[in-house]
């Protein structure tokens, strides 16, 4: 699973993290490494108790990224 992540997902989330900053919908200094460790835990200390809580966290992670007008 590791080595899995490392080559396929860490790499898409920093193309659409990078994409999302070019296109100027998120903060310019969106880290895609720190914005995955944030959802993994999120998810990871929610998900047990309550699968939707984790849902609404990640979203509210991902609304705060936005940029303001």
């Amino acid at each position: 699973m590791c080595a899995r992540f490392d080559e396929r997902l860490l790499p898409a989330v920093r193309n659409l993290c990078a994409a999302a900053v070019a296109a100027g919908e998120v903060q310019p200094d969106l880290d895609a490494d720190e914005f995955l460790s944030a959802v993994s835990t999120l998810c990871m200390s929610t998900y047990e108790k309550r699968p939707d809580h984790a849902s609404r966290m990640v979203a509210l992670l991902v609304e705060g990224l936005r940029m303001r007008c």
